[in-house]
């Protein structure tokens, strides 16, 4: 009995795990062999979006297990605050996203952005920044990499056809030079350009977004990009810049940011 029990339980689990991949090649417009027979019509948005959030979910559980959370109540119900008034500005009926802090002792600052889900700050960067733009430019850089699908495209690219439950998910590799999380410079260059949209429509003055490049070159050391990317990267974002007329009033420090600096430092 126990035996039969344990298998049943053992089916069910890769038929979700099935589903779950199914469903985010069908968002993704690729069939894989098992998960469609023949050709299907396109999906639509809430489809898409109900896809894009179950992939999330899985991700959600093998990343976490990977990093190490900073786990104050404050500090998340801010930084969700600020990401929802970023996403509200686009207009697109976004789902608001969880925004959590990673601790990170050694090697380069990660900011992610899991489709439909959650964003990831690493700690390091948010102790270094000055200005609440600077904040509001590293989401508003990850809701654009999830917009245009950067890691969608990864996570298809990494599935061949002869994927299993085995070789699938569970052994996506995330952080290696090759792994899910690690874009082009086309990638990083194009969420330069929606990232300064989403910055000057939500009322945040988008120079924080030249101002957040500027961080990462002046620590190399810990910056995301190699430095040639870097450089590129802030000649886009001011020349974005100066394509558009300066914000009247633009959130610089509110009194929730002040106090969000304070409770990072403790950390």
């Amino acid at each position: 009995m126990q035996t039969t029990y344990l298998m049943r339980r053992a089916s069910a689990a890769a038929l979700r795990q099935l589903a779950a991949l199914c469903f985010f090649v069908l968002a993704s417009g690729v069939v894989l062999a098992g998960c469609a027979a023949a050709p299907v019509a396109p999906p639509s948005p809430a489809e898409q979006a109900r896809a894009e959030l179950q992939l999330g979910t899985e991700l959600e559980q093998r990343l976490e297990s990977q990093l190490r959370i900073v786990r104050d109540p404050e500090i998340t119900i801010y930084l969700r605050g600020v990401a929802e008034k970023l996403l509200k500005a686009r207009s697109s009926g976004d789902p608001a996203f969880g925004v959590l802090v990673i601790k990170q002792e050694q090697g380069p600052w990660r900011n992610l952005g899991i489709p439909g889900n959650r964003i990831y700050l690493s700690a390091g960067l948010l102790k270094t920044i000055e200005y609440e733009n600077e904040l509001a430019a590293a989401l508003a850089m990850e809701i654009a990499h999830i917009s245009r699908k950067h890691l969608m495209r990864r996570i298809q690219e990494s599935m061949t056809s002869d994927v299993t439950l085995s070789t699938g998910l569970n052994n996506l590799d995330f952080f290696s030079p090759g792994g899910a999380f690690i874009f082009t410079e086309a990638d990083h260059l194009g969420a330069i350009e929606d990232a300064f949209d989403i910055l000057y429509r939500a009322g945040f003055d988008p120079r924080g977004l030249s101002s957040l490049i500027s961080i990462y070159q002046k620590n190399s050391t810990r910056s995301p990009y190699e430095s040639s990317t870097t450089e590129k990267l802030l000649a886009a974002s001011r020349k974005v810049i100066a394509r558009t007329a300066p914000l009247r009033n633009p959130i610089l420090r509110t009194p929730e940011f002040r106090e969000f600096q304070k409770r990072m430092k403790r950390q």
